[in-house]
């Protein structure tokens, strides 16, 4: 499992170094962060995004982030972490855009007797708000949780439910440099 977490680590920020060699069009602020409820990061995430390519309508971009998750009684029976990987493109010739992608978030949990650890795939689609020269950011749309991998033999099988469906909602800024 840690060798799939290196490798999706690794392509990802090769993609975001990459990118200063792309093609941008009239878009000139390409990075944003931003605080994520729900969507790929599971409950929220703090997160990376940078527009690798922008031409005319279309554009991709790429985002990572992280995410902790606290025990909270009654709500969930162990701590983690996990880190949220995504791939998005969108199309949209003003700031408002439809945005579609996929993204996985790998999730440790820490004080979990068993270890365990897993992998959520996230497909969206929805909307994102980023104006060619900068400042505030948005995005939300559907964004269903579909576990795919556990990386230990455990009692409890497979984890459950195995498709949630959830909207997510992203608030931030985006800046130049």
């Amino acid at each position: 499992m840690n060798k799939i977490l290196f490798s999706i680590l690794f392509l990802a920020l090769s993609q975001l170094a990459l990118a200063q060699e792309t093609v941008t069009g009239n878009l000139s602020a390409r990075n944003s962060v931003y605080f994520e409820i729900l969507g790929t990061g599971s409950l929220y995430s703090f997160n990376f995004d940078r527009v690798i390519y922008a031409k005319k309508s279309f554009g991709i971009a790429a985002r990572i982030g992280i995410t902790y998750s606290p025990l909270i009684s009654g709500v969930n029976e162990v701590a983690g972490i996990g880190c949220p990987i995504e791939l998005t493109g969108f199309l949209g010739k003003k700031k408002s855009k439809l945005e579609f992608g996929i993204g996985t978030a790998y999730h440790y949990l820490f004080d979990d007797p068993d270890d365990l650890s897993f992998l959520i795939l996230v497909p969206r689609i929805g909307y994102r708000l980023q104006k060619d020269e900068g400042g505030f950011f948005l995005k939300t749309g559907f964004t269903p949780w579909i576990p795919v991998i556990i990386d230990n033999d455990l009692e409890r099988g497979d984890i459950e439910p195995n498709f949630v469906p959830v909207f997510g909602f992203a608030i931030g800024h985006t800046f130049k440099r």
